[in-house]
């Protein structure tokens, strides 16, 4: 699998709000995953990026999203994110704008990185 199909079948599950699916489809079990801010920044694993998931869809409730990209490069891709999201904590609506770096071998994706839009920061 070429990293054109790997950039295309992630994000077209992603932009479905089906995040384990393209975990399973595309992660390969020893992904690195590196976040912009939080505790912890890095997580390894596959099982690790699944807890960040479901961390996230039980945080936040998406009212829109939308991926742009993917745009891709020899051994990687990048996809912008753009979500309209309520905390379910908080309670407070926000736009939310992330960049994410994907780095691709053997068909799979073996380390991501996300970078975000932080106005103020």
């Amino acid at each position: 699998m070429t990293v054109a199909d790997v950039a295309a079948g992630l994000t077209t599950l992603v932009a479905r709000g089906e995040y384990h699916a393209a975990m399973n489809a595309y992660y390969h079990p020893d992904i690195v995953s590196i976040e912009a801010v939080g505790d912890p920044r890095e997580v390894v694993g596959l099982e690790a990026c699944r807890q960040k998931a479901e961390w996230w869809t039980d945080s936040f409730e998406v009212h829109s999203a939308k991926v742009e990209g993917p745009y891709i490069g020899e051994d990687r891709f990048v996809v912008r994110y753009l979500y309209d999201i309520t905390n379910r904590s908080l309670g407070t609506r926000s736009l939310f704008d992330e960049l994410a770096l994907y780095w691709v071998e053997g068909g799979k994706v073996v380390r991501e990185q996300f970078f975000y839009h932080m106005p103020g920061m």
